[in-house]
Parts: C-alpha cells; structure tokens; sequence
C-alpha cells in the first residue's frame, strides 16, 4: 500500500508543483518592463515557488524539535509564498480565461458570418435553377460555330437574313447558357468552400460564444456569469496552489506513516533483555536500550514516556545528537516492540523501563 502511494501520489504531487511554476512564470515575466527583468522576475518566482515545496518539510522538522523560531520563519515564508503563487495563478487563470472567451466570440463571430454568405450563395443557386453540364453546351457551341451560318454572319456581326437572325439567336442563347452553367459550377464550389470551412469551426462556435461550464453554474446558481467565472478560477486556483505546496508532503508522510504500521507487525522476538537488537542502531543509542529496557511481553510502555526518558537520559549524558520522534518510533519496530493505540495513546508493548537509579550520569 505504502508504494502505491509513492506510485500515485509522487507523479500528480509533481505534475500540480509544474502547473503551479508555469502560472508563477507567465504571471513573473509580466512583471517586467523589459526582457531581463522579465526573466528575473519569472526565474525568482519558480524559485519561490520551489521553495513552498520543501517548506512544508522544514516546518513539520521544526515542530517535532519544538524550535519556535525556526517553526514561525517557515510558516510565515510558505504563507507567504502561497499567497504570491495564488495571486500569479489567479492571474494566469484570468489571462487564460480572456484568451478563452475571446476565441470563443470570434469563432461565434466566423460561424455567423459563414452561415450568411452560405445562405445568399443558397439562394443565388436556386435562383439559376437546373443547368446542363458545362461540357454539354460547350460541345454544342463548338458544334454551332461549325456551322456555314456562323461564318456567314461573320461570327454572329453581321446576320442580314432572317434565317441568319435565327441561328445567332440560338447561338447566343447557348453562350448565355454557358455563362450560367459556369456561374453554377463557381457557386457550388464557394458553398462546398464555406461548407468546409464551417466544418473546420470548433463545436461550440454554433453556442453564440457562450461557455457551458458557466451556463450550467449560472441556472444552479443564480448568479451572474462575472461571479461564476471568478469562483471558478478561485477553485482552480486553491487546486493548484495548496495541491503543489502541500502534495508531496502529504504523500511523503502517508509513506512514513504506512512504513511505521508495517515495522509494527514484524514479529516479536522474545528474549530478558535488549541488548542483541539495541544495536540496530548507532552504539550511542545502543547503551540507552541495554541500561532502561528490559523484555517483558506483558509489559506496555506510553511512547511518550519512553521518549520522554531516552531524551533524559541522552541530555543527562551529553549528547546532543538525540533520535527524532519519528526515527525514534521507527527504532522501537525494529526493535521488536508492538505498536498501539489504547485509550487514544500510542503505546509500545513488549518491554518496560527499568527503575530510575541512574539517569543522571555520575
């Protein structure tokens, strides 16, 4: 279970702190009037935003180790630099959204304009009616001007009978037959032209630039589209930032917690005293295993306490270099202690102290 986590948790924790540098970047470069500064404010705003990744680390470190200082310095530089990625993700948000709203107008604005030069080009065609094919009457015409009339009437100049008159009739009936048998073909392809066009407009370009996220909030809602489309960026915003600022260190700690569990269930190894597992460690807290525990399977201990007295008695020898709370539960699974929780404490089963003679160093 603990290596699913890691296997989930690790990509999305990074794939939201990428995200998060991006809006700190394009909100950063803006920032400056010209190229250089808009680099340095862009590069100082991904450090920063780098940084509220690892601060969450640094605090919980600060915390166990009770140092106030170092826990209010932290604290107060990850509000802070949450509250600037915040700002640039609104920012980038409200830009994108801009970006957005205006491809939607002109792709409505297009599909309009398509759909009314489609409509004239409609009516021009029915207008011209059924033609025949344009090869048709060019082979008509060819035909006719292969005529002994037509070079009598000098190319249908100068006809001064009657029966000239007629066949120039004809042929020039033919000729307008041809222009408009070519106007049809012209108009038929600007439609398929438009058609093509149309087909190629994004599917919400029919909506009127309406977005449907907004339209679907507004009726549940009530509120007007400027509200909902600020809520909007907000949500997305709070994802983003607090997901990148606290995403890797909930997964880290949820894979420290599920690894204490299962240290927890080794099995116990039963024995008088600790002294052959007290050296899974350093030497150093070897000697508090040997000289305050003993083995005693009956025996539970608060993990307090005896975090209590391995601090007492590290202190009470000079030692400075004193296991954290969370490494010193650790040491307890590999000793061989069970891990519980009773009455809302969390005890060690297995073992118990022995009687305070010597915490204090002689």
């Amino acid at each position: 279970m603990r290596w699913l986590v890691l296997l989930i948790g690790l990509p999305v924790s990074i794939g939201l702190v990428i995200v998060s540098m991006i809006a700190n970047w394009r909100f950063g470069i803006r920032l400056g009037a010209e190229d250089g500064d808009a680099w340095a404010y862009g590069l100082a705003s991904v450090c920063a935003d780098g940084l509220k990744v690892i601060l969450p680390f640094a605090i919980a470190w600060a915390w166990q180790r009770r140092k106030i200082a170092e826990w209010l310095s932290g604290a107060s530089l990850w509000l802070v630099i949450t509250i600037y990625s915040l700002v640039s993700a609104l920012s980038f948000a409200a830009v994108n959204r801009d970006e957005i709203a205006g491809r939607r107008i002109a792709a409505a604005q297009t599909y309009s304009d398509l759909r009314q030069e489609l409509e004239g080009k409609r009516r021009e065609r029915e207008a011209l009616g059924a033609v025949r094919p344009t090869a048709a009457i060019e082979a008509d015409i060819k035909t006719s001007e292969q005529q002994p009339r037509y070079a009598a009437s000098r190319q249908c100049t100068d006809a001064q009978t009657r029966d000239l008159r007629l066949f120039c009739e004809r042929h020039f009936k033919l000729k307008a037959e041809e222009g408009s048998a070519r106007r049809v073909e012209q108009v038929d392809a600007e439609f398929a032209g438009l058609m093509a066009r149309l087909a190629e407009l994004p599917q919400h370009a029919a909506q009127g630039g309406r977005d449907p996220q907004v339209e679907l909030f507004k009726s549940l809602s009530g509120l007007n589209d400027g509200a909902i489309k600020a809520a909007l960026a907000v949500l997305v915003c709070l994802l983003v930032e607090l997901g990148s600022g606290l995403g890797l260190f909930v997964v880290m700690s949820c894979h420290r917690a599920l690894s204490e569990e299962a240290g927890t269930s080794r099995p116990v190894r039963y024995g008088r005293t600790l002294e052959p597992d007290a050296e899974l460690l350093a030497p150093i807290d070897a000697d508090w295993a040997r000289d305050r525990l003993n083995r005693d399977a009956a025996a539970t201990m608060g993990a307090a306490e005896l975090y209590a007295d391995y601090r007492i008695w590290m202190e009470a020898r000079g030692r400075s270099n004193a296991l954290t709370v969370t490494a010193f539960g650790r040491w307890m699974g590999d000793l061989g202690l069970a891990r519980e929780k009773v009455g809302g404490r969390i005890v060690y089963r297995g073992a118990r102290l022995r009687p305070a003679t010597r915490l204090i160093a002689t």
